[in-house]
């Protein structure tokens, strides 16, 4: 008998996979829009060589506070989605495992960054850097927290929460960014960062803490060991991003310009928002595969659906933003007329992303991190290599753009390895 369009319709928005998804595409994808327009505004005020160290700051505190979680913001979503059905009694013991790990990892890692602030400054090149640098530190702290906390909620299904929360990050950022940048300059747009940071990881607490109060008690457990060990290739893998990324920046800094630095941040913001459903949907995709870990049928079917949503999702936003890149440029004023170009080429990478997220969240959900580890971890170091020698030898004007070819290149292959991983796995069984 034939199912009516009305029926499959209802089927899918009944669906508990399909609204986890809509909320993490749509209220989550409000909430980064708005980090992205406040970016713009902030780049158009300080100009490409403040934006320079801006961006610096900005995604380097995203890849830290990633590291200092100790991979956490998966690893709590893969434990709590896990056990939630099996044994709830489990939970509390793994939240607060969870956050014990991220709050003294993050603290260390944090006050590591403000004595150290002056010798990586000096290091660069730039020694006016060491008061960004310091105030990274403080970021840090509330990103690492905000992000294990999510990462809990994800597992807990509650994305509807994670997508209010981030939009109220956003609205924060967003209505302080102009005054506290007019007033303060770099200080001001870095402040507005932090307590746009501070308020996501406040509102994930008060939503952690009144669901833990739901779970039984279990006493006798702690699962501190247990999350570090399955945690620490995740966490080796995001050292090993942020050391890459670190690199990266530095070595653009030494060999290019501060303000190339700064062209190539404000491109990566539009890949990030090519690639932001993907993204948005790699908790989903990871607590759903993680739930149906011992249903093949369902796991495969899954992950096959997610594959197709990612590229889909991803390709239209790419040919926007591909069709609309000298328009996009023009937003962030006159100094940034090497944008284009940029746009053009480092777009490209997102295809291969939106596909490689979903094969990452499959590797976790079956517990192979140290095989992604090594996979990542190769992949770092030849990016390393790669742009030490093409920027050290080529024309330091072109900076931007020499970053953006290396990273269409290993974003391709990356994708081909995991790909053939998952392949070869599956012929085994």
């Amino acid at each position: 008998m034939a199912i009516s369009l009305r029926e499959i319709i209802s089927r899918i928005g009944a669906s508990r996979l399909f609204k986890d998804s809509f909320w993490a595409v749509f209220a989550n994808g409000i909430g980064y829009g708005l980090l992205l327009l406040a970016g713009i505004i902030i780049a158009r005020f300080l100009g490409k060589d403040l934006y320079g160290e801006y961006g610096l700051v900005k995604t380097t505190m995203f890849q830290i506070a990633a590291f200092s979680t100790f991979g956490l913001g998966y690893t709590s979503t893969k434990f709590v989605a896990q056990y939630k059905n099996e044994d709830s009694t489990q939970l509390r013991s793994i939240i607060d495992g969870a956050i014990k790990i991220t709050v003294a990892s993050s603290f260390i890692l944090a006050v590591a960054l403000v004595v150290f602030a002056v010798p990586i400054a000096k290091y660069l090149g730039e020694p006016q850097l060491f008061k960004p640098l310091r105030y990274l530190g403080i970021i840090i702290i509330f990103k690492a927290i905000s992000t294990t906390l999510q990462g809990i909620l994800a597992g807990l299904g509650n994305f509807k929460i994670i997508a209010q929360n981030n939009i109220i990050s956003g609205i924060v950022m967003l209505a302080l960014c102009v005054p506290l940048t007019i007033y303060f300059g770099l200080v001001g747009s870095l402040l507005s960062l932090s307590l746009s940071q501070f308020a996501n990881a406040t509102f994930n607490s008060f939503k952690v803490i009144k669901a833990r109060r739901s779970f039984p008690i279990a006493h006798g457990l702690n699962y501190v060991k247990r999350l570090l060990t399955f945690s620490i290739p995740l966490a080796m893998q995001e050292f090993s991003y942020t050391v890459a990324s670190l690199l990266s920046s530095a070595i653009v800094v030494k060999y290019s310009s501060l303000g190339q630095l700064g062209i190539y941040s404000a491109c990566q913001q539009w890949n990030a928002i090519i690639v932001i459903i993907p993204g948005l949907l790699s908790n989903v995709v990871l607590s759903h595969l993680s739930e149906s870990i011992n249903d093949l049928g369902k796991h495969t079917k899954t992950l096959k659906g997610m594959l197709l949503v990612n590229f889909l999702s991803t390709l239209i936003p790419f040919l926007l933003v591909f069709a609309f890149r000298k328009l996009i440029a023009s937003f962030y004023g006159p100094t940034f007329q090497a944008m284009p170009i940029v746009i053009t080429v480092l777009i490209f990478s997102t295809i291969f992303q939106c596909c490689a997220t979903v094969f990452q969240s499959e590797l976790i959900s079956k517990g192979e991190t140290w095989a992604l580890f090594s996979i990542r971890f190769i992949r770092d170091t030849l990016i390393i290599i790669t742009m030490y020698v093409v920027l050290s030898t080529h024309d330091p004007e072109k900076g931007a753009l020499y970053n953006a070819q290396i990273a269409v290149f290993y974003s391709f292959s990356y994708f081909m390895v995991l790909l053939f991983f998952y392949l070869l796995k599956k012929k085994q069984l």
